[in-house]
């Protein structure tokens, strides 16, 4: 299914060992000066979008760090897209979390805090409520119950937690945009293409000013496909930068953020 992930902010506030925030920032506010989506903003993007395309409330850094998060994700269902989330709950209050508890999710993965302290989220005792209660809640999920940890699990959260959940603990260098304290994958040769998305390049990343990124990897913005402000969505994905993504699938000596990437695969004629 096409994706297009919100970054509602840049800047991520809870700021993870294992995510590449300083490239991202370095290169974004480089040539932006809009650092959080507003939610008018966010309304006239997302109805350029066909409904067939869920949206994604996870991007680049924290959804909630931005305070229109809630009224966007509610805004996104009603007008039909099916819902994901990638949270770790930080800006999220009881009663907003009350008010999305309606809503149908393909999947809510919570990102919580570890015990070695590469995601520095502070468990406060009103944090730890809402977790609890994120935890107990009946929320309408399609997946699997999931929860996001990027290194052992804390004895508070894991109490609270009871096995009922499935956690995953999978770190990756977000295709080479991250040096330290990950395994690099070695290089992909040969014709590719994307595990998650094939040559349809339809799982995007929009950033608060209306840039569009090809992916959740790419913090280094090496491949913007386009503004969604001045394309439609069928433009930027058969634009000139979609264009030279594939191109560059096929021939190994075009760069291209894929051939460092994990979800990359050898491409199957047919397929």
């Amino acid at each position: 299914m096409a994706t297009m992930e919100i970054t509602t902010v840049v800047g991520c506030p809870v700021n993870c060992r294992f995510c590449p925030q300083k490239e991202l920032v370095r290169r974004y506010f480089a040539t932006s000066e809009k650092r959080e989506l507003d939610f008018a903003s966010f309304t006239r993007l997302v109805e350029k979008l066909p409904l067939d395309v869920s949206i994604h409330f996870s991007g680049m850094s924290e959804p909630w760090s931005n305070p229109e998060c809630t009224e966007m994700l509610l805004y996104a269902a009603r007008r039909g897209h099916l819902i994901s989330v990638y949270s770790t709950l930080l800006g999220l209050t009881e009663a907003a979390f009350e008010r999305i508890r309606g809503v149908q999710f393909d999947y809510f993965v919570i990102h919580v805090p570890d015990a070695e302290g590469n995601s520095p989220i502070p468990l406060s005792s009103a944090y730890v409520a809402l977790l609890e209660r994120a935890f107990d809640a009946p929320l309408r999920v399609r997946s699997a119950k999931q929860i996001s940890c990027h290194g052992t699990l804390r004895s508070e959260v894991s109490a609270l937690l009871r096995g009922r959940y499935c956690v995953l603990d999978e770190v990756i260098d977000r295709a080479g945009n991250l040096e330290e304290g990950v395994s690099v994958p070695c290089r992909l040769a040969g014709r590719i293409t994307c595990s998650r998305a094939g040559r349809s390049l339809d799982r995007n990343v929009l950033l608060p000013d209306g840039r569009v990124l090809l992916c959740c990897m790419d913090y280094g913005m090496r491949h913007v496909l386009g503004n969604l402000w001045e394309s439609s969505y069928h433009q930027l994905l058969h634009g000139a930068e979609a264009s030279r993504v594939r191109a560059a699938m096929d021939y190994e000596s075009l760069p291209v953020l894929c051939r460092h990437c994990t979800v990359a695969a050898p491409f199957e004629r047919g397929r």
